[in-house]
Protein backbone atom coordinates (compact mmCIF):
# COMPACT_ATOMS: atom_id res chain seq x y z
CA UNK A 1 0.00 0.00 0.00
CA UNK A 2 1.34 3.44 -0.97
CA UNK A 3 1.64 5.89 1.92
CA UNK A 4 0.95 9.50 0.98
CA UNK A 5 3.42 12.28 1.71
CA UNK A 6 0.84 13.90 4.00
CA UNK A 7 0.51 10.64 6.00
CA UNK A 8 4.28 10.31 6.26
CA UNK A 9 4.56 13.94 7.45
CA UNK A 10 1.85 13.41 10.05
CA UNK A 11 3.58 10.28 11.27
CA UNK A 12 6.89 12.08 11.57
CA UNK A 13 5.19 14.92 13.42
CA UNK A 14 3.59 12.53 15.86
CA UNK A 15 6.92 10.78 16.43
CA UNK A 16 8.67 14.07 16.99
CA UNK A 17 5.93 15.11 19.39
CA UNK A 18 6.41 11.94 21.41
CA UNK A 19 10.14 12.48 21.50
CA UNK A 20 9.74 16.08 22.66
CA UNK A 21 7.25 15.12 25.32
CA UNK A 22 9.20 12.13 26.59
CA UNK A 23 12.86 13.09 26.30
CA UNK A 24 14.72 15.30 28.70
CA UNK A 25 16.93 18.13 27.55
CA UNK A 26 20.04 15.99 27.80
CA UNK A 27 18.57 13.36 25.49
CA UNK A 28 17.66 16.00 22.90
CA UNK A 29 21.17 17.44 23.09
CA UNK A 30 22.66 14.02 22.47
CA UNK A 31 20.43 13.59 19.40
CA UNK A 32 21.65 16.91 18.01
CA UNK A 33 25.25 15.70 17.94
CA UNK A 34 24.78 13.52 14.88
CA UNK A 35 22.54 15.97 13.02
CA UNK A 36 19.24 14.14 13.42
CA UNK A 37 17.59 16.78 15.61
CA UNK A 38 17.19 19.49 12.96
CA UNK A 39 15.09 17.15 10.81
CA UNK A 40 12.99 16.17 13.82
CA UNK A 41 12.55 19.79 14.87
CA UNK A 42 11.27 20.72 11.46
CA UNK A 43 9.02 17.69 11.17
CA UNK A 44 7.00 18.42 14.28
CA UNK A 45 5.70 21.73 12.89
CA UNK A 46 2.45 19.95 12.03
CA UNK A 47 2.11 18.85 15.65
CA UNK A 48 2.77 22.39 16.89
CA UNK A 49 0.13 23.81 14.55
CA UNK A 50 -2.41 21.33 15.83
CA UNK A 51 -1.70 22.32 19.44
CA UNK A 52 -2.06 26.00 18.51
CA UNK A 53 -5.36 25.29 16.74
CA UNK A 54 -6.61 23.69 19.96
CA UNK A 55 -5.64 26.78 21.91
CA UNK A 56 -2.83 25.04 23.79
CA UNK A 57 -0.47 27.97 23.31
CA UNK A 58 1.48 27.46 26.52
CA UNK A 59 2.45 23.98 25.42
CA UNK A 60 3.41 25.28 21.98
CA UNK A 61 5.59 27.95 23.59
CA UNK A 62 7.26 25.40 25.87
CA UNK A 63 8.11 23.05 23.01
CA UNK A 64 9.25 25.83 20.70
CA UNK A 65 11.61 27.05 23.41
CA UNK A 66 13.13 23.56 23.67
CA UNK A 67 13.61 23.28 19.92
CA UNK A 68 15.05 26.78 19.57
CA UNK A 69 17.47 26.24 22.45
CA UNK A 70 19.04 23.05 21.12
CA UNK A 71 18.41 22.95 17.40
CA UNK A 72 21.58 24.78 16.39
CA UNK A 73 21.45 23.90 12.70
CA UNK A 74 17.82 24.77 12.06
CA UNK A 75 16.76 27.21 14.75
CA UNK A 76 14.99 29.75 12.53
CA UNK A 77 11.70 27.81 12.07
CA UNK A 78 11.56 27.05 15.78
CA UNK A 79 12.26 30.68 16.71
CA UNK A 80 9.69 31.94 14.21
CA UNK A 81 7.11 29.58 15.68
CA UNK A 82 8.06 30.63 19.21
CA UNK A 83 7.72 34.33 18.37
CA UNK A 84 4.34 33.78 16.71
CA UNK A 85 3.02 31.74 19.64
CA UNK A 86 4.22 34.30 22.18
CA UNK A 87 2.59 37.10 20.21
CA UNK A 88 -0.65 35.15 19.93
CA UNK A 89 -0.56 34.56 23.69
CA UNK A 90 -0.21 38.30 24.30
CA UNK A 91 3.34 37.98 25.66
CA UNK A 92 4.66 40.83 23.52
CA UNK A 93 7.94 41.51 25.32
CA UNK A 94 8.99 37.88 24.97
CA UNK A 95 7.77 37.81 21.36
CA UNK A 96 9.93 40.83 20.56
CA UNK A 97 12.98 39.08 22.00
CA UNK A 98 12.26 36.02 19.84
CA UNK A 99 11.75 38.15 16.72
CA UNK A 100 15.09 39.86 17.40
CA UNK A 101 16.79 36.48 17.57
CA UNK A 102 15.25 35.54 14.22
CA UNK A 103 16.37 38.81 12.64
CA UNK A 104 19.90 38.26 13.93
CA UNK A 105 19.93 35.08 11.82
CA UNK A 106 17.94 36.31 8.80
CA UNK A 107 17.96 40.14 8.90
CA UNK A 108 16.21 40.47 5.53
CA UNK A 109 13.15 38.38 6.39
CA UNK A 110 10.24 40.57 5.29
CA UNK A 111 7.62 38.50 7.14
CA UNK A 112 9.63 38.68 10.36
CA UNK A 113 10.15 42.43 10.03
CA UNK A 114 6.41 42.89 9.51
CA UNK A 115 5.48 40.72 12.50
CA UNK A 116 8.17 42.34 14.65
CA UNK A 117 6.73 45.75 13.79
CA UNK A 118 3.28 44.58 14.88
CA UNK A 119 4.66 43.41 18.23
CA UNK A 120 6.53 46.69 18.77
CA UNK A 121 3.46 48.72 17.91
CA UNK A 122 1.42 46.68 20.37
CA UNK A 123 3.72 47.94 23.12
CA UNK A 124 3.45 51.54 21.97
CA UNK A 125 6.89 51.58 20.33
CA UNK A 126 5.48 53.06 17.14
CA UNK A 127 8.61 54.76 15.81
CA UNK A 128 10.64 51.57 16.11
CA UNK A 129 7.81 49.65 14.45
CA UNK A 130 7.70 52.14 11.58
CA UNK A 131 11.47 51.88 11.09
CA UNK A 132 11.23 48.10 10.68
CA UNK A 133 8.28 48.37 8.31
CA UNK A 134 10.23 50.87 6.23
CA UNK A 135 13.08 48.37 6.10
CA UNK A 136 10.67 45.62 4.99
CA UNK A 137 9.26 47.90 2.28
CA UNK A 138 12.78 48.59 1.01
CA UNK A 139 13.22 44.85 0.59
CA UNK A 140 9.78 44.34 -0.97
CA UNK A 141 8.76 47.70 -2.49
CA UNK A 142 5.74 46.32 -4.38
CA UNK A 143 4.02 44.95 -1.26
CA UNK A 144 0.63 46.61 -0.79
CA UNK A 145 0.27 44.95 2.61
CA UNK A 146 3.48 46.48 3.92
CA UNK A 147 2.57 49.86 2.46
CA UNK A 148 -0.87 49.78 4.08
CA UNK A 149 0.58 48.67 7.42
CA UNK A 150 3.12 51.49 7.29
CA UNK A 151 0.47 54.10 6.44
CA UNK A 152 -1.73 52.91 9.31
CA UNK A 153 1.15 53.12 11.80
CA UNK A 154 2.31 56.56 10.65
CA UNK A 155 -1.25 57.90 10.83
CA UNK A 156 -1.75 56.35 14.26
CA UNK A 157 1.50 57.83 15.58
CA UNK A 158 0.47 61.27 14.31
CA UNK A 159 -2.99 61.01 15.87
CA UNK A 160 -1.50 59.96 19.20
CA UNK A 161 0.84 62.95 19.14
CA UNK A 162 -1.97 65.41 18.42
CA UNK A 163 -4.07 63.90 21.22
CA UNK A 164 -1.18 63.99 23.68
CA UNK A 165 -0.28 67.57 22.82
CA UNK A 166 -3.87 68.68 23.37
CA UNK A 167 -3.91 66.91 26.75
CA UNK A 168 -0.62 68.51 27.81
CA UNK A 169 -1.67 71.99 26.74
CA UNK A 170 -4.87 71.68 28.75
CA UNK A 171 -2.96 70.35 31.76
CA UNK A 172 -0.44 73.18 31.60
CA UNK A 173 -3.24 75.75 31.66
CA UNK A 174 -4.43 74.20 34.92
CA UNK A 175 -0.91 73.82 36.34
CA UNK A 176 1.23 76.51 34.65
CA UNK A 177 4.20 75.83 36.93
CA UNK A 178 4.43 72.11 36.20
CA UNK A 179 7.95 71.20 35.08
CA UNK A 180 7.08 67.66 33.87
CA UNK A 181 4.17 68.91 31.71
CA UNK A 182 6.16 71.75 30.13
CA UNK A 183 9.11 69.44 29.59
CA UNK A 184 7.05 66.77 27.83
CA UNK A 185 5.39 69.38 25.63
CA UNK A 186 8.77 70.76 24.63
CA UNK A 187 10.20 67.30 23.96
CA UNK A 188 7.39 66.30 21.60
CA UNK A 189 7.44 69.63 19.76
CA UNK A 190 11.22 69.52 19.36
CA UNK A 191 11.93 65.88 18.56
CA UNK A 192 8.84 64.18 17.14
CA UNK A 193 9.65 62.05 14.05
CA UNK A 194 6.83 63.65 12.02
CA UNK A 195 7.85 67.07 10.68
CA UNK A 196 4.26 68.34 10.78
CA UNK A 197 4.16 67.75 14.55
CA UNK A 198 7.41 69.53 15.33
CA UNK A 199 7.17 73.19 16.36
CA UNK A 200 10.71 73.91 17.58
CA UNK A 201 10.25 77.62 18.30
CA UNK A 202 7.34 76.80 20.57
CA UNK A 203 9.36 73.95 22.05
CA UNK A 204 12.07 76.37 23.17
CA UNK A 205 9.45 78.45 25.00
CA UNK A 206 8.11 75.46 26.92
CA UNK A 207 11.62 74.13 27.63
CA UNK A 208 12.73 77.49 29.01
CA UNK A 209 9.62 77.61 31.17
CA UNK A 210 10.52 74.19 32.55
CA UNK A 211 14.12 75.14 33.32
CA UNK A 212 13.20 78.49 34.86
CA UNK A 213 10.73 76.88 37.29
CA UNK A 214 13.29 74.51 38.80
CA UNK A 215 14.15 72.21 35.94
CA UNK A 216 17.67 73.62 35.57
CA UNK A 217 18.80 71.07 38.15
CA UNK A 218 17.26 68.18 36.17
CA UNK A 219 19.45 66.64 33.47
CA UNK A 220 16.46 65.49 31.41
CA UNK A 221 14.89 68.96 31.42
CA UNK A 222 18.15 70.62 30.38
CA UNK A 223 18.53 68.01 27.65
CA UNK A 224 15.08 68.91 26.31
CA UNK A 225 16.12 72.55 26.11
CA UNK A 226 19.30 71.51 24.29
CA UNK A 227 17.31 69.43 21.81
CA UNK A 228 14.93 72.36 21.28
CA UNK A 229 17.86 74.65 20.43
CA UNK A 230 19.21 72.03 18.03
CA UNK A 231 15.80 71.74 16.34
CA UNK A 232 16.10 75.37 15.16
CA UNK A 233 19.78 75.09 14.29
CA UNK A 234 21.15 76.89 17.36
CA UNK A 235 23.86 74.29 17.84
CA UNK A 236 26.28 76.35 19.95
CA UNK A 237 23.56 76.81 22.58
CA UNK A 238 22.46 73.20 22.15
CA UNK A 239 26.01 72.01 22.77
CA UNK A 240 26.56 74.17 25.87
CA UNK A 241 23.20 73.18 27.37
CA UNK A 242 23.66 69.54 26.40
CA UNK A 243 27.04 69.38 28.10
CA UNK A 244 25.57 70.90 31.27
CA UNK A 245 22.82 68.25 31.19
CA UNK A 246 25.41 65.52 30.69
CA UNK A 247 27.43 66.74 33.67
CA UNK A 248 24.31 66.53 35.85
CA UNK A 249 23.58 63.01 34.65
CA UNK A 250 27.15 61.91 35.39
CA UNK A 251 26.98 63.41 38.89
CA UNK A 252 23.71 61.61 39.45
CA UNK A 253 25.26 58.24 38.51
CA UNK A 254 22.47 57.58 36.01
CA UNK A 255 24.20 55.30 33.53
CA UNK A 256 21.32 55.01 31.04
CA UNK A 257 20.62 58.74 30.98
CA UNK A 258 24.34 59.50 30.72
CA UNK A 259 24.66 57.26 27.67
CA UNK A 260 21.63 58.88 26.04
CA UNK A 261 22.87 62.42 26.67
CA UNK A 262 26.33 61.55 25.36
CA UNK A 263 24.70 60.50 22.10
CA UNK A 264 22.77 63.79 21.99
CA UNK A 265 25.91 65.86 22.57
CA UNK A 266 27.65 63.91 19.81
CA UNK A 267 24.83 64.83 17.43
CA UNK A 268 25.03 68.50 18.39
CA UNK A 269 28.78 68.42 17.72
CA UNK A 270 28.02 67.19 14.19
CA UNK A 271 25.32 69.84 13.66
CA UNK A 272 22.46 67.33 13.84
CA UNK A 273 19.16 67.60 15.74
CA UNK A 274 17.74 64.81 17.90
CA UNK A 275 14.74 62.90 16.57
CA UNK A 276 12.89 60.71 19.04
CA UNK A 277 13.03 57.10 17.91
CA UNK A 278 11.16 55.62 20.85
Amino acid sequence: MQVSQRTRTAALAASAGLLIAGFGLGAWQSLSVDGRLPRLALSYNWWMKELAAKGDLERVIEQRRIAAAIDHNSSVPALQGLAAALQQAGRSEEAIEAFERVLALIPNSVDTLNNYAAALSGLGRHSAAIAHLERALELEPDSELLRENLEVLVRHRRELAHTRLAQLRAALEESPGSVPIANELAWILATHPDADIRQPDEAIGFAMTATQTGGDRDASVLDTLACSYAAVGRFAEALATGRAALALAIRGNDADLTAELRSHVARFERGLPVIDSG
